[in-house]
């Protein structure tokens, strides 16, 4: 063997530093876990519109857009109702009712809900929103 492989082979390899022994199966940790916080909070859905002597309320019962316009074509609301909010409808002569998810949306007359305007879904345009007229546009008797 040449000199210095010899010398190489002679000197001990230099030693790990160890750790001291540690015996985990007998260790124990404590986590404290609580309850998420609650809150008695909870967002109220938004309410628009008239009065609360209003005789016809649109209520989203999944997310629907809605629009109404008024006897000249004007547009008195449009928007993108989620679940839960209302529009208390003016008590007006010559409103009209128009929304992209027929299925989604719910009115009320008088706070009795009346039958589904559609399907989820479907498009229904021009429906009156004078109490007598709607009811016989959903053939309510």
């Amino acid at each position: 063997m040449p000199p210095s492989t010899q010398a190489q082979a002679a000197s001990p390899a230099p030693a790990a530093a160890q750790a001291p022994a540690t015996n985990l199966a007998s260790t124990t940790i404590s986590i404290p876990i609580s309850a998420p916080p609650t809150s008695s909070l909870a967002p109220t859905p938004a309410r628009f519109g008239g009065s609360d002597a209003a005789r016809l309320v649109i209520r989203a019962d999944t997310m629907s857009w809605v629009q109404v316009r008024g006897p000249n074509n004007e547009a008195l609301f449009t928007r993108l109702m989620a679940p839960g909010e209302t529009y208390s409808v003016p008590n007006r002569d010559g409103l009209t009712l128009a929304t992209g998810n027929a299925g989604g949306v719910s009115v009320l007359l008088d706070g009795t809900a009346l039958p589904r305007l559609g399907e989820t879904g479907e498009v229904k345009r021009g429906l009156p929103l004078d109490p007598a007229a709607l009811k016989g546009a959903l053939k309510v008797e």
